[in-house]
């Protein structure tokens, strides 16, 4: 049996396809340590909210299909929308490759197919992780998806944190004027090396709110690489700290809500009433 693949003509108030072409950089920077760690904590996080009805899901915005394995390789169908069709490829041989492709739909299109489809798909899952930043509009994007889902469904939200990405490029000598100016303009910085580009930064508090509108209860709040990103070159002749050290350490700190504040990513778990 093979995956289902469906095309979807784009809304026109999406912009241009950040991604489409850029696979090969994608997939390249998606298997670098802080990106697999990222991953990891991410999953980790998951699974404490994860239960056996959550047997249906959508992840829009796949990329190239990590995430969706995850979740099919625990016995979930999962449908991927991701809009650069080079990453829907790289999905199809990740997945072809695990045996996992029979579990899976792959769909290009945007946001918007959540909204079209989700009532009749009757999913129980919603991940939008990285997706939010990308939009002209956050918060609408964050509506259609969530809106259609019905009453139970789980959904998992992720998101870039000014504030940890600020501390974390401080620690890396950027220019104190810079930073202090996209402070004071509220902006993410977001994208591939070589065309890095500013976004309007999301805060913990409005997306939860945004969340509370579309009937989405909060149940867990977790930073995503609180410390990692911070430490620097050990001073001793010890080794560096291994991958397992570092995903230790996340998980030590990735619920603390002090400390997920200065987080280089946001994890908002919430379920529909």
């Amino acid at each position: 049996m093979q995956g289902r693949r469906t095309e979807l003509h784009f809304r026109p108030d999406i912009p241009d396809n950040y991604f489409q072409g850029r696979a090969d950089e994608y997939v390249a920077l998606e298997e670098a340590p802080w990106q697999l760690l990222r991953h990891k904590v991410i999953v980790e996080n998951l699974d404490r909210h994860l239960a056996p009805h959550h047997r249906s899901w959508i992840d829009v915005g796949a990329g190239d299909g990590k995430l969706a394995a995850y979740l099919a390789a625990g016995g979930r169908n999962v449908t991927l929308v991701e809009p650069a069709t080079d990453l829907l490829a790289s999905a199809e041989r990740r997945l072809t490759e695990a045996g996992l492709l029979d579990r899976c739909t792959l769909v290009s299109g945007t946001v918007d197919w959540a909204a079209l489809m989700a009532p009749a798909a009757d999913f129980a899952g919603l991940s939008l992780h990285n997706v939010l930043e990308y939009t002209p509009d956050w918060r609408a994007a964050l509506a259609l998806s969530v809106g259609p889902l019905p009453p139970g469904s789980l959904v998992s939200v992720v998101f870039s944190n000014i504030y940890g990405q600020l501390v974390a490029e401080a620690g890396r000598g950027t220019p104190a004027r810079e930073l202090a100016a996209r402070l004071r303009s509220r902006s993410l910085v977001v994208g591939l090396a070589g065309s890095r580009f500013p976004r309007p930064a999301l805060y913990s508090e409005e997306v939860e709110q945004q969340l509370a509108h579309s009937d989405v209860t909060v149940v867990g709040r977790y930073g995503v690489r609180v410390l990692s990103d911070l430490i620097g070159q050990p001073e001793t002749e010890d080794a560096p700290p291994t991958p397992a050290d570092l995903l230790e350490l996340e998980l030590a700190v990735t619920d603390d809500p002090v400390l997920h504040r200065v987080a280089r990513h946001i994890h908002l778990v919430g379920v529909k009433a």
